[in-house]
């Protein structure tokens, strides 16, 4: 063979080669499109996109089979869990409001709802122990391992540039010492160069308690609403349901009047005659709309996470519980947790009126069902509410809790001191803030003047914890912002709080004040195993020592007690004034700042009414609407009385919503 044939037999054999390669590379081609339709046919183009699904991305199984086997196996919807699996978590202390709080407004138009509620919850639960036992959980699974991956990301230590985004969750000692543990180099994110010697520096200690059992209780208390991620978890799950190319989540009307309660969100409909669209606003710049559907019974449900006002910035605390906010909304005060019940307080209007008169409280048969009682029931739990609403008089117990066979279970001042360590709520019963605002306030009438002195003072003390942290901005750009003008009580006499405020200014303000008792609780404990406890107690000797106070002064009007006393300002001025000068606080000190707060929060929350407010057609009298109005009245504050209205709201019922929604 001449060598001009062994060239034209080479290049024969190299086209019929790349032929050959041409032909396959096209058949694989066409094989991994039609595979890529077809996915694209069962869950949606929007369900395979890695940007606008973040950790719920669907991954298109592996396009090899398509060619090698001709096998057409499409991608799936993924399983996550419901709403209300959400709401158990928030039991078991997974999270509190401060991961609704962290949600930020996501960019771009076309947005699938619940994804930034979703994957904030992931990032919480990353931090959780709850997400060390995590086997067969599939498309959970790879969530978490999303949300583990974000939250191992190194992180420097917080300067003037970064502070903005570093994540709060690592100013808090558990998470440097426990959930961080053995990470390589986690300690250089956190590490500061004292004297020569590395020194691990948190900041703040969670004062989020959960639920104890009641006293002298023999059940157990072994609630744990995910049960390691595998048994209650799996019975919880649903697929996505994917419609018009995007994925939905099914959302019953019991999961939408608890994100709704737990918000603050006053639900109500834009044109109360024709009821063709459901609206509402409600805490950290969150609101809802649903419209009705055209090809089917359900609604249409948005989730939208708007811009805030400037003095509504996150915090870095902890913020409250999801479950107090849904119970305490419901005229209930949650104070103890055991066998599968939470119990808690019914407040009505003869129990608080019976409360300032020195009585006790106890667990008594009851044959009718309130309308707020009804919700609460109804309400997606781990556990089933337990209530106590009857009373009688001891004069050597005020304010003990007895259950049926007359045994004590609790006391009211340590029911009252659990709203400083996770019940600064959006919103409460209005009986339930008129006995707990008694309580905390020992029986001090302020007016307009002496409420305003008090609330600059915890204003000042918020303002001086932020110039000595600044670098941390625990507080938000606002309140550094306002912090770095503030230069004496001249500047600060000129910018008095007021109450009038909506619910997302209210709950920026419950934020910072958990914020400043997590702050002190830090700085006055160095090693200790439970510092919150201890606060706890020191708050709970506060309140009933104010509480008994509170109930001489009332049958004794005019009357002394025999106990020296100082008025709340002052107390609360000479502890900020001192506090300027030595940065130090004690025990004791933490305990009156956590009753402080809640005497605060009685005065920025929104109080629930669940009777019908008076209206043109019907203005008789409504006795809770106009206990509301009696209680939000300040003397000598005419010119508040314009924002009476602004926090009185009325929950909307559950018999009045439509059945099921799809969120999209």
């Amino acid at each position: 063979m001449t060598r001009e044939e062994i060239i034209r037999a080479w290049l024969q054999a190299s086209s019929s080669l790349l032929a050959a390669v041409g032909i396959l590379f096209g058949v694989f081609k066409y094989a991994i499109e039609r595979h890529r339709k077809a996915s694209v046919e069962e869950v949606g183009a929007i369900t395979l996109d890695e940007q606008r699904m973040g950790y719920f991305a669907v991954k298109i199984p592996n396009r090899l089979w398509a060619f090698v086997f001709w096998v057409h196996k499409t991608a799936k919807p993924p399983e996550l869990p419901t709403l209300s699996t959400i709401f158990k978590a928030g039991e078991g202390l997974i999270f509190t409001s401060s991961m609704f709080d962290g949600i930020k407004t996501p960019a771009g138009g076309d947005v699938v709802g619940w994804i930034c509620l979703y994957e904030a919850f992931f990032d919480e639960l990353a931090w959780s122990s709850h997400a060390e036992n995590r086997s067969n959980l599939g498309d959970v699974n790879e969530a978490l391992q999303a949300a583990e991956k974000k939250a191992r990301a190194p992180h420097q230590h917080p300067t003037k540039e970064n502070r903005k985004t570093w994540n709060r969750h690592l100013l808090y000692r558990e998470n440097l010492h426990s959930s961080l543990k053995g990470i390589e180099g986690h300690l250089d994110r956190i590490q500061e160069l004292e004297k020569g010697e590395t020194k691990v520096k948190y900041k703040l200690e969670k004062c989020v308690l959960e639920l104890g059992r009641p006293d002298g209780w023999q059940g157990k208390k072994e609630f744990d609403p995910l049960l390691g991620l595998n048994d209650t978890w799996r019975g919880d799950f649903r697929q996505l349901w994917i419609q018009d190319g995007r994925p939905c989540l099914q959302v019953s009307r019991n999961e939408l009047a608890a994100l709704a309660l737990a918000l603050g969100i006053l639900m109500r409909w834009d044109n109360e005659n024709k009821r063709q669209r459901l609206i509402g606003n409600g805490a950290f710049g969150i609101s809802i709309s649903a419209d009705p559907m055209t090809k089917s019974e359900q609604w249409q449900l948005h989730i939208n996470h708007g811009g805030r006002d400037p003095d509504q910035d996150p915090s870095k605390g902890s913020g409250f519980l999801i479950p107090c906010a849904i119970f305490m909304a419901c005229k209930a005060l949650p104070f103890a947790q055991s066998d599968g019940y939470t119990h808690a307080i019914q407040l009505t209007s003869t129990l608080c009126d019976r409360l300032q008169n020195g009585d006790c409280i106890k667990d008594i048969s009851y044959l009718g069902e309130e309308s707020s009682v009804l919700n609460l029931r109804r309400m997606p739990s781990g556990t089933r509410p337990y209530y106590y609403r009857g009373y009688y008089q001891n004069e050597n117990m005020k304010g003990e809790i007895r259950g049926k066979h007359e045994r004590t279970v609790g006391h009211w001042h340590e029911a009252v001191a659990g709203i400083a360590f996770g019940g600064l709520v959006p919103i409460a019963a209005v009986d339930l803030v008129r006995a707990v605002h008694f309580t905390a306030a020992g029986g001090t009438k302020f007016d307009v003047v002496e409420r305003s002195d008090f609330l600059t003072n915890m204003t000042r003390l918020m303002w001086e914890i932020q110039s000595r942290e600044s670098k941390y901005q625990l507080f938000g750009p606002y309140v550094e912002a306002r912090a770095n003008v503030v230069l004496g009580p001249s500047v600060i006499l000129n910018q008095r709080p007021t109450c009038a405020v909506d619910i997302s200014s209210a709950c920026a303000i419950f934020g910072r004040l958990t914020t400043v008792l997590e702050y002190l609780t830090a700085i006055a404990f160095d090693k200790k195993d439970n510092p919150a406890k201890d606060v706890f107690n020191a708050c709970c000797a506060e309140l009933k020592a104010s509480h008994e106070a509170a109930v001489f002064k009332k049958g004794n009007p005019g009357g002394e007690n025999g106990v020296e006393r100082r008025t709340i300002v002052q107390d609360l001025d000479d502890f900020v004034t001192e506090f300027n000068r030595s940065g130090r606080c004690s025990v004791i000190d933490c305990g009156k700042i956590a009753r402080y707060n809640i005497l605060a929060w009685t005065y920025y929350v929104g109080l629930a009414v669940w009777d019908d407010p008076p209206t043109e057609d019907d203005p008789g009298t409504k006795d809770e609407f106009e206990r509301a109005k009696t209680f939000l009245a300040c003397p000598g504050g005419l010119h508040h009385q314009s924002h009476v209205f602004q926090r009185i709201y009325n929950p909307m019922r559950l018999e009045d919503l439509p059945r099921s929604f799809i969120l999209s």
